[in-house]
Formats: C-alpha cells, sequence, structure tokens
C-alpha cells in the first residue's frame, strides 16, 4: 500500500528532492507501537525522494509541543483509532487541510479489530468517512 501512497504525494513535476504534491494519506494502526515499527520502514522506503517530516506519527505519546508541526508538515500521518476519536475527529476544523486533500486511508492489521474493539473503530470510521465528506474529500481504503 506505500506505493500508491508515495506516488500521490511525490510531485512528479516538482523541483529535485521532497517535492510534494498536497494530497494526505491517514494510516490507522491497532496499536502505537506498529505504527512506530511501519514509521521506520516507510521512511527508509521515501528516503531516497522524500523527507523524513513527510511522513509521522500522530498519537499519545507525540509531545504537544510538536503535534501542529506534525499535522501541519506530514503528507502521511500514521495514527490509531483511538486518537482520531479522542483528538483529531472532535477538532477536525484543525486539520482540515489534511481532510480536504485526503487521498488515502490505509486500515492496516484488519484482523485486530474484532469484538469491542473493531466495534469502536467502525465507528470512528463512520465519523471519519463523513467529515471527510464534509471537506470534499473522497479517500480510496485500503484494507490489509
Amino acid at each position: 500500500f506505500n506505493i500508491p501512497v508515495l506516488n500521490s504525494v511525490l510531485d512528479p513535476l516538482g523541483q529535485g528532492y521532497d517535492s510534494r504534491t498536497s494530497s494526505r494519506a491517514l494510516y490507522l494502526y491497532p496499536t502505537k507501537a506498529l505504527a512506530q515499527d511501519q514509521l521506520r520502514a516507510l521512511q527508509k522506503l521515501m528516503d531516497p525522494w522524500l523527507s523524513a517530516s513527510t511522513a509521522a506519527v500522530l498519537d499519545g505519546d507525540t509531545a504537544m509541543s510538536v503535534r501542529s508541526e506534525v499535522t501541519r508538515t506530514a503528507s502521511i500521518l500514521l495514527t490509531n483509532p483511538d486518537m482520531l476519536h479522542v483528538t483529531i475527529l472532535p477538532k477536525h476544523a484543525q486539520y482540515a487541510h489534511i481532510f480536504r486533500g485526503l487521498k488515502f486511508v490505509v486500515l492496516d492489521e484488519m484482523h485486530m479489530y474484532h469484538g469491542a474493539f473493531g466495534m469502536h473503530a467502525a465507528m470512528v470510521i463512520r465519523r471519519l468517512r463523513r467529515i471527510c465528506k464534509h471537506y470534499g474529500s473522497s479517500p480510496q481504503w485500503l484494507c490489509c
């Protein structure tokens, strides 16, 4: 799923290293640790073309002092359903630039979304879809 996302983010007409489009992607992971692991792998993949700040984790461990910069500069935001529920969706106006450019939503580790956690995630995803529609985006959903 990283290849179509990076293809969308990377500006083919840009001027060299770190040329990006306004496209955004949201990666949802069931755990914070998995998001951190995947960030490292993603940064290695994009290293020849894009700066490390292109992708960032936004979760409960992200320092308050850097959250606004992370959401302002990252084209690929890695988070979890709880952070989406507690921080991003209730304050969606602060994240409008992300929702307007949202081209991909990646739901990784789908087998983890079951029981009460799965039901909670399903409700959060429904809210996310409504907010995307509000901002005029219709992202492609990649579930793996």
